[in-house]
């Protein structure tokens, strides 16, 4: 999934995919120049020629809970963009975090009252909504930080 495409001039386009799973892959002018797999970023180093003259680029890949997946892209040890100041409404960032944990309270109390009989296979159940909650409230946070 492309996550940003950054036209720095008529010559010169960077474009930062990133999958589900965490391989990120950075392009130069549509080459394939970098690809790292990362759960939380990874930082990409390379270099070009441009007009006759070798540039360097170094593009950090994060994430930010309250911002999702953030970026800073330096050109010759010069930054050219950030999107760190873009805040990513922060009541939206934790209304997604209590929905997570509501869903976690939610598994553990159905699977509480319709399996609480079952001990060893109704603990594992239980603990196993839990996590499954929690997680699909981080998941929804993540991609609530990315570019459509």
């Amino acid at each position: 999934m492309r996550f940003l495409t950054l036209q720095l001039d008529d010559n010169t386009k960077i474009d930062i995919n990133n999958t589900f799973w965490g391989k990120e892959t950075i392009f130069y002018n549509e080459e394939k120049v970098s690809e790292k797999t990362s759960l939380l970023g990874a930082t990409h180093e390379f270099q070009k020629e441009e007009n006759g003259h070798p540039v360097s680029y170094r593009i950090k890949v994060g994430l930010d809970l309250m911002r999702g997946v953030v970026y800073d892209i330096f050109r010759n040890e010069k930054q050219v963009f950030t999107n760190h100041g873009n805040t990513a409404k922060p009541v939206k960032s934790i209304i997604l975090i209590l929905i997570g944990f509501l869903g976690g309270i939610l598994g553990y109390l159905v699977t509480t009252s319709w399996l609480g009989h079952l001990s060893d296979t109704g603990k594992l159940i239980k603990g196993t909504l839990i996590i499954c909650g929690i997680t699909a409230g981080f998941l929804i946070l993540v991609s609530s930080g990315r570019k459509k």
